[in-house]
């Protein structure tokens, strides 16, 4: 009994204590950098400078001293290892020899990272790292003709890289490097290698051109059957992997939907409020409400209708089915966003402690204008059901200033499916819609005479303005491109230039284009083909027609996260357009669509001596 009234206090006492110090998110920000200056964060920045100058001897120096923090013994080590790899590469360039002390003293300083700091967010960042030193030095060691040392280093990072899934990361140089090595004095493992990266890049790659340069030893025949299992093993794992049983709610969305487009309106209104009843917290449950209103409309129910489109356009405003109910309405979902200040506080006794020292350490980065780092800090720390709403407004806000779009709309998201008020804020919407490269982004739509709108719609959706982010399947950068589909559009282009703002814009936009073209203007459909591909997309419209308009389209693709794409990307744009210079706020949902026209009839030919290829159809 004593146990549970003190719990009861100190319970209490920890929401007063939040309670008391949630403020205005102006009131709390006033003066953030000068609260969270750290002279460890100092040092971090300067060595950060010094390294972008080229002053890589200067930059160890600086971080020295912090090898005694306990708190940032980690970032010692690891922009020491940083700065010790540029150096060694900048001197490789040169010409010059000698940096393999230089790299192996790295690779110590990239190994102690997970042993003197537990909470670094650079540990699952050390395999990859490991594997990038170990490239280049492989690379030098080879220069140097210490083949067997050369093999041993290039050989330990693409197993690592192998583990990451993350064979990207290996340039052209480095293969040139290793099949060098190979050639002069042939490693056990150097056909295998070849073998298996050789299988990891396109044909027109460089890095296939590189490894084709060299014809390993052809493996000797085993007499074991069992050998054949390092090649069956992994596809049937990945097999297995891949397979996914859909989730309840899914399927009873998806029985609910097959109803409605068949035009059982009866059925199909009780398979959606069954829906409903089922599943009142689903991520379909906005959807199943705009279906019902729908059916209702559809039935004469225009007042139990307009009050279902209400509630959605309320609950939801920032939604794709809070779009189409605002269309439903003739109103702008905009009408209920709030000019106030939401509250916010900078205390929460729920967070971890590994989440508190992040977040402690974000701050510190934030008041040196230190974003990399600062975003590195919260990748991990998302938005819990146990945070309070105003100290989600105070984490989304740190992710939105790190520029970690992504993580800020992980946060948000959170705030939204509880319902909280301060989602319907302005300060809220402008995170949740951040214009960002938009420059860039003009000169390239402009350049492929695109609506930069759209492409800043899309790139949201892609990538959530992350340049370096990659996808599992290989897709890169700003606009998310494969690079077999870059190399298509553009034969010139390398690897690493796709996460290069720039050229990914430029090469994304002009594939957009295609896109666009192949499908006679429709955005719509444009846009399933960049997600899905367009194969995939002349099948849908083959398969389910294009004469009853966008939504029917849309709710038939069976791919939940290209259907997802679409629509998302039709939202984007609504309430990116009066943010920006020549947007259209008034865009109406059938311009998304504009399906593209049947192909004609081929005309019959004018020459008597041309037979026709089949027998013309009865008329």
């Amino acid at each position: 009994m004593l146990r549970s009234i003190a719990l009861y206090f100190l319970i209490t006492s920890a929401a007063c204590s939040m309670a008391a110090s949630a403020a205005p998110v102006d009131t709390l920000l006033t003066g953030f950098s000068a609260k969270h200056k750290s002279r460890a964060a100092q040092r971090i920045a300067q060595a950060t400078r010094e390294m972008e100058s080229g002053k890589f001897a200067a930059a160890r120096v600086t971080l020295t001293p912090l090898l005694k923090d306990r708190t940032y013994i980690d970032y010692a080590h690891a922009l020491t290892a940083e700065a010790q790899r540029r150096e060694a590469r900048a001197a490789l360039e040169q010409g010059k020899s000698g940096v393999a002390p230089l790299l192996r003293s790295a690779i110590q300083n990239l190994s102690r990272i997970e042993i003197e700091q537990a909470y670094s967010p650079f540990i699952p960042m050390v395999p990859v790292e490991l594997a990038r030193t170990e490239l280049l030095l492989g690379s030098a060691l080879s220069i140097g003709k210490q083949d067997a040392e050369a093999q041993r280093a290039f050989e330990s990072a693409f197993q690592r890289l192998a583990v990451e899934n993350a064979f990207t990361w290996i340039e052209p140089k480095a293969l040139d490097h290793y099949v060098a090595s190979c050639r002069r004095k042939t490693g056990p493992q150097c056909g295998s290698w070849n073998r298996r990266l050789l299988q990891a890049f396109p044909r027109v790659s460089p890095e296939y051109k590189a490894l084709a340069a060299w014809t390993p030893p052809a493996p000797a025949a085993s007499a074991s059957p069992i050998a054949s299992t390092e090649v069956v093993l992994p596809n049937a794992i990945r097999g297995n992997q891949a397979y996914k049983t859909p989730d309840a709610d899914q399927a009873a969305i998806d029985e609910a939907l097959a109803l409605a487009i068949d035009g059982k309106e009866r059925a199909a209104r009780q398979a959606f409020q069954k829906f409903i009843d089922e599943y009142p917290r689903s991520a379909h449950r906005h959807r199943a409400r705009y279906w019902i209103a729908k059916l209702l409309k559809g039935d004469g129910e225009s007042d139990s209708a307009n009050q279902a489109f209400e509630s959605i356009l309320a609950e939801a405003p920032l939604s794709f089915y809070g779009l189409l109910a605002s269309f439903e309405l003739g109103k702008s979902a905009r009408e209920l966003i709030s000019g106030e200040l939401p509250s916010a506080t900078d205390v929460e006794p729920t967070l971890t402690p590994l989440e508190a020292i992040r977040i402690q350490r974000a701050q510190q980065f934030l008041a040196e204008k230190q974003k990399r780092w600062a975003a590195l800090e919260l990748k991990e720390i998302r938005g819990k059901d146990s945070f309070s709403s105003e100290f989600l407004v105070y984490l989304s806000w740190l992710h939105h200033e790190a520029e970690s779009h992504l993580g800020a709309f992980r946060v948000l998201q959170t705030l939204i499916d509880r319902g909280s008020s301060y989602a319907r804020t302005s300060f809220v919407v402008r995170m949740v819609f951040p214009v960002t490269f938009y420059e860039s982004i003009q000169k390239a739509a402009q350049e492929a005479e695109l609506d930069p709108v759209l492409v800043l719609s899309l790139i949201k959706q892609e990538s959530a303005f992350e340049t370096q982010i990659a996808s599992s399947a290989g897709a890169s950068g700003l606009m998310q491109l494969m690079y077999t589909t870059a190399i298509d559009v553009d034969p010139q282009v390398a690897r690493r230039d796709l996460k290069q703002a720039e050229a990914n814009l430029r090469i994304g936009t002009r594939y957009l284009k295609q896109m666009l073209k192949k499908y006679d203007g429709s955005i719509a459909l444009a846009l399933s083909a960049y997600n899905a591909g367009p194969g995939n997309t002349d099948k849908w419209v083959k398969a389910y027609g294009i004469d009853k308009g966008l939504l029917d389209f849309v709710e038939r693709i069976p791919f939940k996260e290209t259907r997802e794409y679409v629509t998302s990307i039709i939202r984007n744009y609504s309430w990116y357009a009066p943010l920006v210079p020549g947007g259209d706020p008034l865009k109406p949902l059938e311009a998304f669509w504009k399906a593209p026209k049947p192909a004609p009839a081929p005309a019959p030919s004018e020459s008597p001596t041309t037979a026709p290829t089949a027998a013309p159809s009865a008329q």
